[in-house]
C-alpha cells in the first residue's frame, strides 16, 4: 500500500478474533472496523491503520470494558499471532538482541509505530508510541505494554514486575486495571516506557533457534526492504523528522547522515523530486504536528513543546502564534478543549 499508513493484517486479525472469543458478535466487529476477518488471510499483508484505530476505539464500547486491551495483552499468545514481528523477537540469541530486532523491524507491525530500547546505567527502557497524533490511541499503548509485560514474564517468570511503567497521557478512569497489571505506574510523563533492570537483557533467549532464526530474519529483511522502496525521499525525510524531533537533534546534516548521503545531495534530491527544501519540510511537519497535538486534549502543552523539539515552551508558543496567528491556549479554547 504505497504511501499509506498501514498495520499488519495478522495483528489486526488476531485482535478481532480475541474479541470474538470474548463473546462479541463477529459481524458487529467487522461492521465497526470496516473489514472482514476473511479478508485478512495473508499474514504479511499491510492494511490501512485506520481499520486498527477503528477497532481500538470501538472495542471498549463493544466489550463494555474500557480496559479490554490491557486484558487482551495479558493473555498468553503465540508469536505467530502478531505477524512477522512476533517471530522476529525469537531471532535474537539473547533477550537484548530479541528486543533490538523488534525495534529494527517495528514497521512490519505498523509504519506509524515507534519502538526504542534504551539502556542507561543499571536500567533499561522499552519505549513505544505512534509518531502521528491522528493515529495515536491510549489503547495502542495499553495493548503493546501489557503484551510486552506478558512476554517479559515468559522470559523472567510470572513474579517479574518492572521497576516502573510510565505513560504520556493522563490517568484514565479505570486506573485500577493499570494498578493491577502494571503495579508501579506514573502518568503525564515524557515517554510511554517500561523501566526494568538492564542486566536481565543479558540472559539467553529461550525461544532462539539458529536455523529458524536465519529464515525468519531473512524474510523480515525482505519485507522491510519492500516497504522502504515504496517511500519517496520526502517520506523518508519526514519519517526521520518524526522520530528524532522529540530528541531535539533534527537538522539537515543529521538527516542526510541517516540517509547515507551528503547535505548537498539531500538538498538537491529533495528539490528535484518534491520541489521542496529541507527547511520547508521540517517547518511544515512541525506545524502540522502542532495543530494535531493541540487538537488532542490528551497532550499537555509542555509535552507538545517537547515532542516538537523545542527546548522551552515559550519558543513553542512563539512558533505556534507565527503559524496560526493565535496562541496554543487560544486555539484550544476555540475548539472547546480544556487547557492543561
Amino acid at each position: 500500500m504505497k504511501n499509506k499508513k498501514t498495520m499488519n493484517a495478522a495483528a489486526l486479525k488476531n485482535e478481532m478474533l480475541l474479541l470474538v472469543n470474548r463473546g462479541i458478535e463477529k459481524s458487529r466487529i467487522e461492521e465497526t472496523v470496516g473489514i472482514t476477518i476473511d479478508q485478512l488471510s495473508d499474514p504479511d499483508e499491510m492494511v490501512s491503520i485506520e481499520y486498527y484505530v477503528a477497532l481500538e476505539k470501538a472495542a471498549p464500547l463493544l466489550a463494555k470494558n474500557p480496559g479490554i486491551f490491557i486484558e487482551l495483552g495479558c493473555e498468553k499468545f503465540g508469536t505467530s499471532q502478531t505477524g512477522i514481528l512476533g517471530h522476529v523477537v525469537t531471532g535474537g540469541e539473547t533477550i537484548r538482541e530479541g528486543f533490538q530486532l523488534a525495534v529494527r523491524y517495528t514497521h512490519l507491525l505498523s509504519n506509524v509505530n515507534r519502538m526504542e530500547l534504551r539502556e542507561e546505567g543499571d536500567l533499561a527502557y522499552f519505549i513505544f508510541t505512534r509518531d502521528l497524533p491522528e493515529f495515536f490511541t491510549i489503547q495502542s499503548v495499553e495493548l503493546v505494554f501489557s503484551r510486552t509485560l506478558t512476554l517479559m514474564k515468559t522470559f523472567w517468570g510470572d513474579d517479574f514486575q518492572p521497576n516502573e511503567v510510565q505513560f504520556q497521557y493522563a490517568s484514565p478512569d479505570y486506573i485500577q486495571v493499570y494498578q493491577r497489571v502494571f503495579k508501579h505506574i506514573l502518568f503525564n510523563q515524557s515517554e510511554n516506557q517500561i523501566i526494568f533492570p538492564r542486566k536481565l537483557l543479558d540472559q539467553k533467549n529461550p525461544y532462539y533457534q539458529p536455523y529458524v532464526s536465519k529464515i525468519i530474519l531473512s524474510h523480515a529483511e525482505k519485507l522491510l526492504a519492500e516497504q522502504k522502496t515504496e517511500d519517496t525521499l520526502e517520506q523518508q525525510v519526514r519519517t526521520i523528522i518524526l522520530e528524532y524531533l522529540p530528541k531535539g537533534i533534527v537538522n539537515a546534516e543529521f538527516t542526510a547522515s541517516k540517509l547515507h548521503m551528503s547535505r548537498q545531495t539531500l538538498f538537491r534530491k529533495l528539490k528535484g523530486e518534491s520541489g521542496i527544501s529541507f527547511q520547508e519540510l521540517l517547518e511544515g511537519t512541525r506545524k502540522e504536528l502542532a495543530r494535531q497535538y493541540v487538537n488532542n486534549e490528551t497532550f499537555m502543552l509542555a509535552e507538545i513543546a517537547y515532542l516538537l523539539g523545542f527546548s522551552e515552551i515559550s519558543a513553542f508558543h512563539r512558533a505556534f502564534k507565527r503559524w496560526f496567528q493565535q496562541t496554543p491556549g487560544e486555539f484550544r479554547r476555540q475548539n472547546d478543549f480544556s487547557i492543561t
